[in-house]
């Protein structure tokens, strides 16, 4: 190994350490060893003479809070929250709408006119409930099954047809997979396929809204599955020890797309873990409007005013396929779960609801369903005569300018498409608007 001649590495590295040995010098001169007494967590154990393990799993399970059963019937009227009718009614549509989306696009894949989606059937009250208690301004890592809360935020139909179509309309120009989201006026990061990587990266804002002082809180969505992932722990132990405004939402479906929670993990769920963290956590039914309202606005009031992470695990289920990818009759019966879908369904548990209340009726829910469905197709018509972006948009936002190497990339690109004239070729092309590179 080359070494530095003496002279050269002192004046090199001599001022650097000098500057070094002061500030430690400095440091050390100022440092009280006592302010370390009594600091750790350890102090206070309480000392057993008995040989005793802790069992492998509580002695009681986490119970699931719950204010509506499943015929819509309110269980504790003390812990309704106070809607009003236009309120609850917005709600409703919401929760219709991505419904009927859901519905439409799912179909246009099998079609062929989109080439991948997911659906958020039985996890819509989880979605817009919490989206309902949460501030415009509050900044939102989500998943891929939390198109709700940008429904519930303003996010046009258009706007998520164009991203499914991957038109030049659309918030990334084709250059994602479908259903990957985002919009920074909705305060709403665009999701990542990797699995659990929005976890630290929400907790590293959350810091960021804790040095700010800013009065938002960070909502960082993700499945059971994710929680296998090392990224899930790094998130929930640094969110702890830095002490910072995030709310964990767990949509504990019980499927890693097609392994079974058995599979994952043998303790009690997700929320268990908050307390071995030092989270607080509570576990709520997911199908529940109300109940996830109720508990996403406590957790927000106790993130914001007290800077500490919350965890929810919410209790769902997905009646639905992971994607259109997933065949889920290969792991549970579809039988089964279409009869239990019928039973815990939250959009009916809402309606039953609002029918008792008076404020919706069979004549208003089949006037609005037929809307729903009329405008949901209008966008799909409309958005799939918009032509893709051009093909060179795979080389921007790469780096904050085209740098050489891909210049040199994008140029062989313009000149095979411009030496094949295939006709299939030239078929697909025309879908694509087309941008002038002069030759070189």
């Amino acid at each position: 190994m080359q070494r530095w001649p003496g002279k050269i590495y002192s004046r090199l590295y001599g001022p650097i350490i000098c500057q070094l040995s002061k500030r430690y010098q400095s440091t050390a001169a100022k440092f009280d060893s006592s302010v370390l007494a009594g600091t750790s967590t350890l102090d206070n154990v309480p000392i057993t003479t008995k040989l005793e393990f802790l069992p492998s799993k509580a002695k009681s399970i986490i119970p699931k809070y719950r204010i509506m059963d499943t015929d819509g019937n309110i269980i504790n009227k003390n812990e309704m929250p106070n809607f009003s009718d236009n309120q609850l009614i917005k709600i409703y549509k919401d929760m219709t709408m991505l419904e009927t989306m859901d519905h439409i696009l799912f179909q246009s894949q099998r079609q062929q006119r989109i080439s991948f989606y997911m659906t958020h059937r039985g996890e819509e009250a989880t979605q817009i409930g919490s989206a309902a208690a949460l501030d415009p301004g509050d900044l939102v890592y989500a998943q891929y099954r939390e198109a709700g809360i940008l429904l519930y935020r303003g996010y046009k139909l258009h706007q998520f047809i164009d991203q499914c179509m991957g038109n030049a309309r659309g918030s990334c120009k084709g250059i994602q997979m479908p259903i990957h989201y985002g919009s920074k006026d909705l305060n709403y990061v665009t999701i990542s396929s990797t699995v659990a990587t929005q976890m630290p990266q929400a907790v590293g804002s959350a810091y960021a809204y804790k040095r700010a002082a800013n009065e938002k809180c960070v909502v960082c969505y993700f499945g059971d599955g994710a929680t296998s992932e090392g990224d899930a722990h790094a998130a929930f132990n640094f969110a702890a020890t830095l002490e910072v405004p995030i709310i964990f939402i767990c949509r504990n479906n019980g499927y890693a797309i097609s392994t079974p929670s058995k599979d994952q993990y043998h303790g009690d769920g997700i929320a268990s873990r908050g307390t071995g963290y030092g989270m607080m956590a509570i576990r709520v039914d997911g199908h529940d409007l109300f109940a996830v309202y109720n508990a996403t606005k406590a957790a927000r009031q106790m993130a914001v005013n007290e800077n500490k992470p919350i965890l929810i695990e919410a209790m769902v289920d997905r009646f639905g396929p992971h994607s259109t990818s997933d065949d889920s009759s290969a792991y549970r019966s579809e039988e089964k779960m279409q009869h239990h879908a019928k039973i815990i369904d939250p959009i009916e548990r809402v309606r039953r609801y609002m029918d008792v209340r008076g404020c919706w009726n069979n004549e208003k829910e089949e006037t609005w369903r037929k809307e729903a469905t009329d405008m949901v197709l209008k966008e799909l018509e409309q958005c799939e005569h918009i032509k893709r972006a051009p093909i060179t948009t795979m080389f921007d936002n790469v780096f904050e300018k085209v740098e050489p190497h891909l210049q040199k990339q994008m140029h062989e690109l313009i000149q095979h498409v411009q030496q094949n004239h295939e006709a299939s070729f030239l078929t697909l092309l025309s879908k694509y608007e087309q941008s002038y590179v002069p030759n070189k």
